[in-house]
């Protein structure tokens, strides 16, 4: 399972940090990524289907 840094995970999915920040405050992002303590890692696999499935919450914990 490769993980990404949420700089990487805007790269990944082609949005800027406060893009992110609003899927992430949304829960549109549920479900794509872990948190260790204040780092957040996102999961390439979940994150790939969440686009492939339209970016939708419902998706995302696929």
């Amino acid at each position: 399972m490769n993980r990404l840094t949420r700089k990487e995970a805007c790269a990944f999915i082609g949005c800027g940090m406060s893009k992110l920040y609003e899927l992430e405050r949304s829960g549109a992002l549920d479900g794509t990524y872990y948190q260790i303590g204040t780092r957040r890692l996102y999961i390439t696999d979940r994150l790939r289907t969440w686009i492939e499935n339209g970016g939708t919450k419902q998706h995302a914990q696929d």
